[in-house]
């Protein structure tokens, strides 16, 4: 233990906010630096006494050691939080992978410590590990779910993709099998960064055309200018599944012995040393000169491992890319990459390295909607593939969207790249292929209905007909002929919302109702010139309307992308479309009134305020049948 004045104040802080915490004895705290410069709070805690462990694995007295990587970082980064006895059980779940020689290492936040102690501070951080403790104490680690072996950064690892989903499913339903071959792409950006894309089908060994195939792909070396790909042999293999593991496992498969050692203990070795022996036999090319087959392009010999493990319970549900049956999301995951040199013949020579694998789940729709935390959209028929359009569409597809239907027969011009979501490749293709092609960058199982079509010539029954399989139509034209076409649009219940810019960009509108209803999307518009009356921001953007001649820098009839001399920025446009997406997505599926909402802007784009008006309900009025007329009066009208 250092004297006080030659600790920092940073740490005799820590410290001190340790010390004010019940469950931390008095008088235990000490500080000192590990031989490699990082510093070390340790201390004892007491744990929840009151609980009565099966085998005593938690003492009601635990060494802690909160460890940071200097003695600046103290107070600042959140600390490695270490157990201070040799003999603590590494058997256990949540802890990151170690040798035995390093102290045990605990993992009390799935997304890590950091954002817990910027929020909470050090005392954030014990009251996690006594709940940690308190959960080891009762056996409850994983009551609500198993919850995977951590991979903690500091170790050796690559990156790749990982079909998660497909390896459960596929070893839960072929149990009698021991082991699958996968061919892994590696793409090498230089000697150090390495993606590897693992998450391509099974291998059929018994298809020799498949096998030829496979083979030339290891055999080349594609020179792709910013990078470098080779074709790798992968193995998945995974025990029967009455081997039930209770026990972490990974979390000592740090180095090839331990990796070795581990897979004797859940019953693999032999499984997999069956495989290495097909490897070459399989997958080597006939030629005299022909190279080995997981000879990848920096000159070593690397292999992909894949390991499954059957869990006792499924994997914790808040887990995404996982598999939805239930028996399938037992089977934990990891995968390693085993490399070594050229001419080193044996996979279990010292000289060869284990690197952790951490596999990523390609984009898919279901990763999106949890990330993004919306529920989806849900399948939509979007009007207007321009600039609002194509935010819409990012949105959607960003936010799990993987089923659109698009209407419009522009194409891109140069002058669109201002406020579209397309590029300079695009110019002159139409705007629903831009809009595919965007679609697909971001989720490659987007499907887009495109219709090339000018929605104002369509008739009832083929609009009837591309809006069959949509569950909301958002108009995104700017055109005022789409609205009155809409709005003549008979025998359809289909949520509607239209939005448009007006103002140079300072007032967004949008007037959301149901298709062949009395009060359509023309009679909202009407609505909405009506509360110039009452709101200023209707009424200072009719002022400037009046005030405009046909030779203004703008169109007349508001914000349209035909235009080359409408000045408006993207940021601007985003911000409209933002702000009414996010009214599509939480009131358009359940809409039961009309609604009329603006969003307004000041000068330099700055957001100013959303106001959402509730559109004052309408009478329809029929005349004689001889005429076809009818007449809509809002019911304020009438009260006057």
């Amino acid at each position: 233990m250092k004297s006080e004045n030659e600790i920092p104040f940073n740490v005799r802080w820590e410290i001190a906010r340790i010390n004010q915490i019940d469950s931390v004895l008095a008088e235990s705290t000490e500080y000192g630096i590990d031989c490699l410069g990082r510093a070390c709070i340790s201390f004892e805690l007491e744990t929840d006494i009151l609980l009565e462990p099966a085998e005593k694995e938690i003492l009601d007295i635990e060494p802690v050691v909160f460890r940071y990587p200097t003695p600046e970082t103290v107070g600042f980064r959140a600390p490695e939080v270490l157990s201070g006895r040799e003999n603590f059980p590494r058997d256990l779940l949540h802890l990151f992978p170690s040798t035995n020689e390093e102290p045990v290492c605990l993992c009390l936040a799935r997304s890590g410590l950091q954002p817990v102690y910027d929020s909470f501070g050090i005392t954030g951080v014990i009251s996690r590990l006594l709940d940690w403790f308190a959960d080891a104490k009762t056996e409850t680690l994983y009551e609500e779910g198993w919850d995977p072996v951590p991979i903690q950064d500091i170790h050796a690892r690559i990156l790749g993709y990982l079909d998660t989903e497909a390896l459960q499913n596929f070893a839960y339903e072929h149990n009698d099998e021991k082991f699958k071959f996968i061919a892994a792409e590696v793409i090498h950006f230089s000697e150090t960064e390495v993606f590897v894309n693992a998450a391509q089908p099974f291998i059929d060994t018994t298809d020799t055309n498949q096998l030829q195939v496979i083979k030339d792909q290891m055999e080349l070396k594609q020179d792709l200018g910013k990078c470098v790909r080779t074709t790798i042999p992968a193995i998945f293999v995974w025990p029967a599944r009455d081997l039930i593991e209770s026990k972490p496992r990974f979390n000592t498969w740090c180095d090839i012995n331990s990796f070795r050692d581990g897979l004797r203990q859940s019953q693999l070795l032999q499984t997999l040393e069956d495989a290495f022996c097909y490897v070459d036999v399989l997958f080597r090319n006939d030629a005299e000169n022909s190279k080995p087959p997981d000879l990848d392009a920096s000159g070593t010999k690397s292999l992909i491992v894949i390991v499954g493990l059957w869990r006792p319970v499924p994997i914790d549900p808040t887990v995404v890319g996982l598999s939805a049956v239930n028996g399938a999301r037992c089977l934990e995951i990891r995968a390693f990459c085993l490399q070594r040199p050229l001419n080193e013949t044996d996979r279990w020579s010292k000289k060869t390295s284990l690197l952790n694998f951490i596999g990523l789940d390609r984009v898919n729709s279901s990763t999106l909607k949890a990330v993004s935390g919306l529920d989806g959209v849900g399948s939509m028929a979007l009007l207007g593939a321009g600039a609002l359009g194509s935010a819409y569409a990012d949105y959607a597809v960003r936010g799990g969207c993987d089923q659109m239907t698009v209407i419009d027969h522009d194409r891109m011009f140069p002058h669109n790249i201002a406020r579209h979501r397309g590029y300079e490749d695009h110019v002159y293709f139409k705007k629903t292929e831009v809009l595919n092609d965007l679609a697909r960058m971001c989720l490659a199982s987007a499907k887009i209905t495109r219709f090339d079509e000018d929605i104002i010539s369509l008739s009832d029954e083929n609009l009837k007909q591309k809006f069959c399989n949509v569950l909301h139509v958002i108009d995104a034209t700017a055109n005022p002929l789409v609205r009155r076409r809409l709005s003549v649009l008979k025998d359809i219940d289909l949520p509607v919302m239209r939005t448009e810019i007006f103002h140079k960009g300072r007032l967004g509108v949008s007037l959301l109702t149901k298709l062949g209803t009395t009060q359509n999307l023309n009679c909202l518009f009407h609505q909405l010139v009506s509360l110039a009356m009452c709101n200023r921001h209707v009424r200072d953007w009719l002022k400037y309307e009046t005030s405009r001649t046909y030779m203004d820098e703008e169109l007349l009839i508001g914000f349209g992308c035909r235009s080359r001399t409408t000045k408006l920025p993207l940021y601007v446009v985003d911000a409209h479309a933002s702000s009414s997406f996010a009214l599509a997505h939480s009131r358009l599926r359940a809409i039961d009134s009309p609604i009329i909402a603006l969003y307004v802007l000041d000068d330099e784009g700055m957001v100013k305020g959303v106001e959402v008006i509730p559109a004052e309900p309408v009478v329809l009025f029929n005349g004689p049948e001889t005429t076809g007329w009818s007449v809509i009066v809002a019911e304020n009208v009438l009260r006057r």
